[in-house]
């Protein structure tokens, strides 16, 4: 029923509303679902969390902000026509698309950084390093965010990604 509206107060509520298959009804109650989802992604994640006995993030000293390792493809487009521009360039990193001016870095951070193309924008923060899928390797958890750069359209999610060797590139697990 859509007329049915919840007020979520804590990650609790959060999870046992959607995973109920309700979800939020406007752009603003969107917006304010990516504070629970970082949040809440965040504690969830800690509770699977184990120390890894091998890194291929840390031991090499990269992060997220090594934009060669990060394959165009992580940007999640919600534009159809840039999601299917993404696709047609299988093997391009974000470092790429920086050097043909396609995308603007707009700000970085210690732990992330803030990019725009033309009617997008995204931003990734890292907030947990980690393994998280059992395999004694080091993951990340990131807080990712798109938006619309003219508009108030925006959301947020969490995704987990690692790096398995020396010369390979962050994909999502």
């Amino acid at each position: 029923d859509s007329t049915i509206q919840f007020t979520v107060r804590n990650c609790h509520e959060y999870f046992e509303y959607t995973d109920k298959g309700y979800y939020p009804y406007s752009n603003y109650s969107i917006k304010m679902s990516a504070f629970f989802k970082r949040t809440c992604g965040l504690i969830q994640a800690l509770k699977y969390a184990t120390i890894p006995s091998l890194s291929y993030i840390s031991e090499q000293n990269v992060s997220i902000k090594n934009y060669e390792l990060l394959p165009l493809s992580l940007f999640e487009s919600f534009a159809p026509d840039t999601s299917e521009l993404i696709e047609s360039f299988e093997n391009a990193t974000i470092k790429d698309w920086i050097e043909e001016g396609q995308i603007k870095i707009v700000k970085e951070f210690e732990n992330g950084f803030q990019l725009e193309i033309p009617g997008e924008g995204f931003m990734m923060i890292e907030l947990l390093r980690a393994d998280l899928n059992n395999d004694n390797i080091e993951d990340m958890l990131v807080f990712c965010y798109n938006y619309a750069p003219v508009g108030t359209f925006g959301f947020g999610y969490t995704t987990k990604l690692s790096r398995n060797g020396v010369e390979k590139m962050f994909e999502k697990i």
